[in-house]
């Protein structure tokens, strides 16, 4: 679904709204198309995304055997190596460490 929708914003562009529909509130839109728990899509942690994996987290829908919240921001953040390999040619690889 998430495909098709961004086939056609190629074919059709759409602006964002602040609050309303932004890259956070479109997830949450496609979340609840595909989970029984659903997302209010003007939950603070939606529209504050920022705070959005927490939300996920505190619902269950981030597929982890870490059931501490703050040891699974840890694992997960890549803003040291996404600043070492920045302007590297393979950087959607070297971010996810499957290439030096």
């Amino acid at each position: 679904a998430m495909i098709e929708q961004k086939n056609k914003l190629y074919k059709k562009p759409e602006f964002y709204n602040t609050l309303t529909s932004t890259c956070t509130t479109e997830l949450a839109v496609f979340v609840n198309s595909e989970t029984k728990e659903k997302i209010n899509k003007f939950h603070p942690k939606v529209l504050l995304p920022g705070y959005s994996d927490k939300l996920l987290f505190e619902m269950g829908l981030i597929d982890t055997n870490i059931t501490d919240y703050n040891k699974l921001r840890n694992k997960f953040e890549i803003n040291t190596i996404s600043k070492k390999y920045i302007n590297s040619p393979n950087y959607h690889l070297q971010i996810r460490n499957k290439q030096e």
